[in-house]
């Protein structure tokens, strides 16, 4: 030893580290490259989570079709009316008594007590009429009303529509829909503007081209939809 003292922490081998900072600039560069991809993956979990909700909505048209469909096989094969549908207890439209809850296909046992089957995720129109009371009286979906269903007089049912979406700006909702009604129009909210809708035999599809049966007129829909021809 030449008499020399070596403290701890002096040395080559043991540097002192300085603290690491990012500069303003480095840090904006970080928050733009977050953006960026932010931005790029938006509209792919945008897109996914309105295919979900449009899955929702076939679900929901599903079981309202095979509800229709059950309750046919237990009253001789005839349809419900619009008004059995919707729940109208009695008396005139404006008297309040009307909602889902009170619906034939409720209170009778062919669905369950979830009242969001009458409603589409996806839809987000505010039409007010007397029918039926808040949350539900934006019911998404229209019964065919264009004939007196007995189920043995329909020789296509898997052409017939049973349940269609109503489109958001109609002035009402009445739940049912007529070949003969300017107002009853198919919805634009899914993909590609495309309507779901189910038919008599039970099937759903949901590629249904909404500006085509918009604008094809009673006599396409009649042929094409209510009441398919031979």
């Amino acid at each position: 030893m030449n008499g020399r003292t070596h403290k701890a922490g002096t040395g080559r081998n043991n540097p002192r580290r300085s603290p690491v900072c990012f500069t303003l600039i480095e840090m904006l560069v970080v928050v733009s490259i977050i953006g960026i991809l932010a931005m790029l993956l938006f509209p792919g979990v945008s897109g996914a989570l309105n295919r979900g909700k449009t899955a929702m909505c076939v679900d929901n048209i599903r079981n309202l079709t095979i509800a229709h469909i059950m309750f046919m096989s237990t009253h001789n094969g005839t349809m419900p009316s619009s008004s059995e549908y919707l729940g109208m207890t009695g008396g005139t439209m404006d008297n309040g008594n009307i909602a889902p809850q009170h619906s034939f296909l409720i209170t009778e046992g062919y669905l369950g007590n979830d009242l969001r089957v009458f409603k589409c995720p996806l839809d987000r129109g505010n039409r007010v009429t007397t029918w039926c009371n808040p949350p539900y009286h934006n019911v998404s979906y229209m019964r065919n009303e264009n004939l007196e269903w007995e189920l043995h007089t329909v020789r296509r049912p898997s052409q017939q529509f049973m349940v269609a979406e109503e489109a958001e700006w109609g002035p009402f909702n009445d739940g049912y829909i007529t070949s003969t009604s300017p107002y009853d129009c198919l919805t634009l909210r899914h993909r590609y503007e495309t309507s779901v809708m189910s038919f008599l035999d039970g099937h759903v599809r949901d590629d249904i081209d909404s500006q085509e049966w918009n604008h094809g007129g009673p006599n396409w829909q009649t042929v094409h939809y209510y009441a398919p021809q031979e």
